[in-house]
């Protein structure tokens, strides 16, 4: 998902932390869940490089009104930052969805219901295997699921994600 949008950003960013790790030789490294994508890049990294590192993720912390923090929240203009609660409020609705929409249907709700606000737009949203981050298809013998999503303003482009359980 993010890979389409920031080509060799995830190879790079891989590269980085696997010389780090390298350099360090941690026995533990903490990741933040709020860029799922790059937790599950890493943890994918150390299994496949038999690295003896156990990386773990650290719960996205957020805003009052649901907004996952982020510096990029600051160079939000007031209306972008009021509108932007939108996003969790969209992921939050997913659980609702599962046990009666398609996965498709889902994210063509969500993605409608973000949309609404002129000061939001979602560049994507999709639900995937948080182990491989491969598309659901539909919700047969599918146990859990990560809802991952980049919304763009006129200002900074925000990310986030939820996880489900099914």
């Amino acid at each position: 998902m993010e890979g389409a949008y920031r080509p060799g950003h995830f190879k790079g960013m891989a590269t980085v932390v696997h010389r780090l790790f390298d350099i360090v030789q941690p026995d533990r490294a903490y990741f933040g869940e709020k860029d799922f994508q790059q937790l599950a890049i890493v943890r994918k990294m150390a299994a496949l490089l038999q690295l003896p590192v156990k990386v773990i993720g650290c719960e996205t912390l957020r805003e009052a009104d649901g907004l996952a923090m982020s510096s990029r929240n600051m160079l939000l203009s007031p209306e972008q930052r009021k509108a932007a609660p939108l996003i969790n409020k969209g992921l939050q609705m997913v659980s609702t969805f599962i046990p009666h929409h398609s996965p498709s249907a889902v994210k063509e709700l969500v993605t409608r219901f973000i949309n609404q606000s002129k000061f939001l737009e979602v560049q994507y949203f999709d639900l995937v295997n948080p182990d491989d981050l491969q598309t659901i298809a539909n919700w047969e013998g599918v146990k859990e699921v990560q809802g991952c999503i980049a919304v763009l303003t006129e200002g900074p482009r925000l990310i986030d994600n939820m996880h489900y359980q099914l």
